[in-house]
């Protein structure tokens, strides 16, 4: 943990270098939560006022893994997710399987087209590549157009699993829109990467819920990078301050699941039959299991990140602050010689030269959907995150 320490100490001597008080405060400038001291007001009030739902929630854990495992009872960390899924499995038995057949990748694309004609008065057009254009078979290409103002820009799919692709959903800009200097507006070029399985014989790409709520999200950041209009190109769409980037993709969340969006859209491919509502509500009412403690861990994460980035030199080693955040913060007691795998998307990007992967580009295999860590993440470098080009 030495070179760690070494590396955030050199963190924070550049910040100085540059007139910054830490490194955190480097990081936080000009975005909406604007200095450290916003941000720790924010996370001790959520944390606050998750902490009777956060217990509650550690309780019934705590229940379950008795159930399963009394000769080893006691709650820690790793058992967090499990034990969180198998509450959620035996309350609401949510079988993927029985919610795909609504979801074809292309009424899911309809869904979305209707969905910004009424939000926006945008809908969406398939256009021909021209040859070498794209870089596999399978992605295709859209034209974003706005009733009035006419195309906005183009956006790629590329939606299917293929061997040697990255397994992870993102949104990355090939061309970010800027004002020209003859007045004209260049127009953004996007990229969707998504990892949905192949259409087969009987049937066309099916979406599990989660696939198409990541579909749903991924296009949230494809409309803000599409509707941006700035003078620059370094500041359009998602290459805004970060603790605003998540903000449209999360409402799109929103959108995919509510009844009166999804049963615009959710059919059976077969029979035509619209998904019925109750397994709307019954998929939403199984998000909410655990839901406090999830957040409280991201909190933990956030606060965790603020500890190593604010002032130094620190008062404590990196693992006693560690354990000291973990048990104060998260509530569940930290083990001597372990670390969350989660906890390395902030610590790995330390340990890489630039301009490699920022850390919410490694946040983008675990934790993109998690806005407490990406509002806060002061790792993460806004001119190379994934979600920002």
């Amino acid at each position: 943990m030495s070179r760690l320490e070494e590396l955030l100490a050199s963190r924070n001597s550049l910040a100085q270098l540059v007139g910054y008080e830490t490194f955190a405060h480097r990081a936080l400038q000009g975005t909406m939560a604007r200095n450290p001291e916003t941000v720790r007001r924010f996370l001790d009030l959520l944390s606050d006022q998750l902490s009777k739902r956060t217990q509650k929630d550690f309780e019934m854990m705590t229940k379950m893994k008795m159930k399963l495992n009394p000769q080893n009872s006691k709650l820690m960390p790793w058992d967090h997710p499990y034990y969180s899924g198998v509450l959620r499995a035996e309350r609401y038995n949510i079988d993927p399987g029985l919610y795909c057949p609504f979801f074809s990748l292309g009424a899911c694309m309809e869904g979305l087209n209707s969905l910004f004609s009424q939000l926006l008065g945008i809908s969406l057009y398939a256009e021909q590549t021209q040859r070498g254009e794209v870089w596999s078979e399978d992605v295709r290409k859209l034209a974003v157009v706005h009733e009035t103002e006419g195309l906005l820009g183009y956006i790629y799919c590329d939606f299917f699993q293929r061997p040697d692709k990255p397994h992870q959903d993102c949104h990355f800009t090939v061309r970010g829109g800027r004002r020209k200097e003859n007045g004209e507006y260049q127009l953004p070029v996007v990229v969707l990467m998504l990892s949905l399985p192949h259409s087969t014989r009987g049937a066309p790409t099916l979406l599990s819920p989660g696939m198409m709520e990541n579909l749903f999200h991924e296009m949230g950041h494809a409309m803000h990078s599409m509707l941006g209009r700035t003078r620059y190109q370094h500041v359009t769409g998602t290459r805004c301050p970060t603790d605003f980037a998540e903000v449209p993709s999360i409402l799109m969340e929103y959108f995919a699941n509510d009844y009166r969006v999804v049963n615009q859209f959710a059919r059976h491919y077969k029979t035509g039959q619209p998904l019925p509502k109750t397994m709307v509500s019954r998929l939403c009412e199984s998000k909410k299991v655990c839901a406090a403690a999830d957040m409280q861990l991201q909190v933990f994460y956030a606060a965790l990140d603020q500890i190593y980035h604010g002032k130094h030199p620190l008062k404590k080693s990196t693992t006693e602050i560690l354990k000291e955040t973990q048990e104060k913060v998260y509530g569940l007691p930290y083990v001597p010689n372990t670390v969350s795998r989660n906890i390395l998307t902030v610590l790995i990007p330390l340990f890489l030269p630039a301009p490699s992967l920022s850390s919410t580009e490694l946040c983008n295999f675990d934790l993109h959907h998690d806005l407490v860590v990406h509002l806060f993440c002061t790792s993460c470098d806004i001119q190379r995150c994934s979600l920002h080009r």
